[in-house]
């Protein structure tokens, strides 16, 4: 009896171990990409095991006219083995020149959300796979933040081929930003801006002057590179006018 109850356990905690492991039947469950955060290569926690030498059988294919992406449109991507080559799981997300100076680099968007799903590794957001089964392909949407730049941008994936075998660095073409996105540098003037003056407007107990007020919302309507002012610009003018008064 005691010998059937172990066999119970075990095979109850390799099924557990499997559900939870999402990615990788035979790979270490948990957050796989976790442990491997600080080397950027976004490996799976997969004991001895490295990423597998040579080019990778995957592609990541940009679905795009010009190879460029404008602020606050979506941009289609799909992850795809090459000759129909299958995979079980994924981590997809972007690399731009700017990306690490600023706290949103846009949004993704599953385009089938039963293989695919949004998550955060390592502090990036992306996509990854929603179960252990064979795919042929993914794909899901990638939308720049809607009022700045982040510079050139790629996408990387690490893909699980199978128990034993799992690929780095897969990485998409580059897109340039559309010239008439607002820049890093300007951006990091008018934050800069915005820290001079929120406290001045809105700090202790002094009164806030209409003056003041003013020029707190001044930050948030300039036009840069003559680009009308967005939609979540204009809120926050608002938004930040109406609090002070």
């Amino acid at each position: 009896m005691l010998r059937v109850g172990l066999v119970v356990v075990i095979v109850l905690s390799s099924i557990v171990s499997v559900v939870l492991g999402g990615a990788l039947t035979g790979l270490k469950g948990g957050n796989m990409m976790q442990p491997f955060c600080r080397s950027g290569s976004y490996r799976p926690d997969a004991g001895d095991l490295l990423p597998a030498s040579g080019n990778a059988p995957y592609s990541l294919k940009i679905v795009t006219k010009v190879n460029q992406y404008r602020a606050g449109q979506a941009i289609e991507v799909t992850l795809e083995g090459v000759n129909g080559k299958r995979f079980k799981g994924f981590f997809i997300t972007n690399d731009c020149v700017q990306k690490q100076l600023m706290v949103h680099a846009g949004n993704f968007q599953p385009k089938n959300s039963q293989f695919a799903k949004t998550t955060q590794f390592c502090g990036d957001d992306g996509v990854t796979h929603t179960g252990i089964n064979d795919k042929i392909s993914v794909t899901f949407y990638w939308t720049p933040p809607p009022a700045y730049s982040l510079g050139r941008c790629q996408f990387k994936a690490t893909v699980v081929e199978n128990d034993n075998v799992f690929y780095t660095g897969v990485l998409s073409n580059s897109l340039a930003a559309d010239p008439n996105c607002q820049n890093q540098a300007e951006m990091t003037n008018v934050l800069n801006e915005w820290k001079t003056l929120a406290p001045n407007a809105a700090g202790g107990n002094q009164r806030r002057s209409p003056r003041r007020i003013h020029g707190l919302t001044d930050v948030f309507n300039l036009k840069i590179h003559g680009v009308q002012q967005t939609g979540a610009m204009r809120s926050a003018s608002s938004s930040v006018a109406e609090t002070l008064r």
